[in-house]
């Protein structure tokens, strides 16, 4: 009951933001000059998680502490995003008293919590009923990596280096979630890698940057290997695990 009420909670939240998304969707196939390209999948924002409510999930992460979660087998309590981040050490928010376990674990459902928002967010500007995808990793290729491109964002990878610091998704997870979607924006464009100026609704700018410029695995970034054929096996035995 709880899991199907974080569900709805997460639809409700999502749905404000669907006239928006399917209005840039509409003004992009309208206004494109290149009239061989026919744009798919091109709505705004272009990458799942890169905003929430107006700003860059990617800079406003950078601005928290994080710390590294340990043992590797934390990732059943990351509930949705469990099976998206099994695969590498992950990290979440540093909050007052973190050591406890009840803590910890309150924390990694938050940030599942935010990234099943944007996942049901994403899927709805796309068109989608999100009560046909609630287990993506069963889904298609697609809906898979739309659901770990969110994941990625909100758990990103143990910094090694600087534990305390922020890994953005990397450049292949974007490009994955592209290719897996068959994303296409025309004249518009949607790099993965960018650095330019956003106007905020309230009039000031603030400069922003995409995904980290190198291909996962990596230690500077957040992300796995791109694979041509999902490892229906090792989902599987993961989904096992978290029943």
């Amino acid at each position: 009951a709880t899991d199907r009420g974080a569900e709805a909670s997460a639809v409700a939240s999502a749905s404000s933001s669907r006239s928006a998304i399917v209005q840039h969707a509409i003004s992009a196939a309208a206004y494109t000059q290149n009239i061989v390209c026919v744009p798919n999948r091109c709505v705004n924002p272009v990458f799942p998680a890169l905003y929430m409510f107006g700003r860059s999930t990617l800079s406003e992460s950078e601005n928290k502490t994080w710390q590294c979660v340990s043992p590797e087998s934390t990732w059943r309590d990351a509930g949705f995003c469990g099976l998206a981040i099994a695969g590498y050490p992950f990290a979440i928010p540093a909050v007052p008293g973190f050591g406890s376990e009840h803590t910890e674990k309150d924390v990694m459902l938050e940030q599942s919590r935010l990234a099943m928002r944007a996942y049901v967010a994403h899927l709805t500007g796309l068109g989608e009923n999100f009560w046909e995808y609630t287990e993506p990793w069963n889904a298609d290729s697609c809906i898979q990596e739309i659901w770990k491109l969110a994941c990625y964002t909100y758990f990103p990878r143990c910094n090694l280096l600087r534990p305390a610091q922020y890994l953005r998704p990397c450049r292949s997870a974007c490009q994955a979630y592209k290719d897996a979607c068959q994303v296409r924006c025309c004249d518009e464009g949607n790099p993965c890698v960018f650095v330019h100026r956003r106007q905020l609704p309230n009039g000031q700018e603030e400069q922003e940057e995409g995904y980290a410029d190198h291909a996962g695995p990596s230690a500077f970034c957040t992300g796995a290997a791109p694979r041509r054929h999902p490892a229906a096996g090792l989902l599987a035995s993961m989904a096992a695990a978290l029943a």
